[in-house]
């Protein structure tokens, strides 16, 4: 699991709702990841941004990284479906896990 988000990623109930910042920043991962989503480049995204850095862009990707991989390991904690985690996209398999645990 890639952790070199933590230097740049904070989590503060008193900023945006404590959703994951950019530290000493507004900017969540979420508007970081929807404007990649969007068909940003790094480059339009560090220029509409310049107090970002491409490595607050990289942090960004290894949270969600990260986030996603801890959701897929508590899922699957419960029994062996861990081994179909690569048999499934995640959507699909996250949508399985909810039946199988209910």
């Amino acid at each position: 699991m890639d952790t070199t988000w933590r230097a740049a990623v904070t989590l503060r109930p008193g900023n945006r709702s404590g959703r994951p910042c950019i530290c000493h920043m507004r900017i969540t991962v979420v508007d970081i990841l929807g404007w990649l989503a969007a068909g940003m480049t790094h480059a339009e995204i560090l220029s509409d941004n310049p107090e970002l850095t491409e490595d607050d862009i990289r942090a960004c990707l290894s949270y969600a990284t990260d986030r996603e991989h801890g959701v897929l390991t508590a899922a699957c904690s419960c029994c062996s479906i861990r081994a179909l985690a690569s048999n499934f996209g995640h959507a699909s398999l996250i949508c399985f896990l909810a039946l199988h645990r209910s």
